[in-house]
């Protein structure tokens, strides 16, 4: 019993390819025996085309319209503003988490500095805990904070390239530089 490739087709798609023969749990001739299985090159692969005996791949899909171009790449690049606002900020030689709820956690802190000048704390950051006092703080908080509004900033300024772009390839064309 040789190897064979065996594609099943329901409805005049490949869904599968088995490798059937010698050592394997599948005899190849009675797969090709039951309707809806045929043997494949090696080239084919499921999303084929199965129509009179012959394969075919896939259609290429459909190009974007303009709309469409933009509402995936408004969705890419606010993706792509949340990984770096969320992915932390090197301050220094420390590096500051910063997902949404250490944002939070920071702004309460700077609150409190911002109350009580004598206020401290330690904080524990992407290297480990750190002595703070008020104002210390405070310029942490300000560092972060200018952090997250440069993703927001650079956002708006990246969505606004997309909204004023006329063609599908001026849209493909803009990339958040990571």
């Amino acid at each position: 019993m040789n190897q064979k490739r065996i594609a099943e087709i329901n409805n005049g798609i490949v869904n599968s390819i088995i490798e059937a023969g010698e050592g394997t749990n599948y005899d190849p001739e009675k797969l090709l025996s039951v309707p809806g299985y045929a043997e494949a090159p090696v080239e084919v692969e499921p999303g084929w085309t199965y129509q009179d005996g012959q394969f075919a791949p896939p259609p290429e899909p459909e190009p974007p319209t303009l709309d469409e171009a933009k509402a995936a790449k408004l969705a890419e690049i606010a993706n792509a503003r949340w990984l770096v606002e969320t992915g932390g900020v090197e301050i220094g030689d420390m590096t500051m988490v910063t997902d949404r709820d250490s944002q939070a956690l920071i702004t309460g802190a700077a609150l409190q500095a911002t109350i009580d000048p004598t206020y401290s704390c330690r904080w524990k950051t992407g290297n480990g805990f750190v002595e703070f006092n008020a104002q210390t703080f405070l310029a942490v908080a300000t560092a972060v904070r200018q952090h997250v509004q440069a993703c927001f900033d650079r956002e708006a300024d990246l969505a606004a390239q997309v909204e004023a772009a006329e063609t599908v390839e001026e849209v493909q064309a803009i990339v958040w530089e990571l």
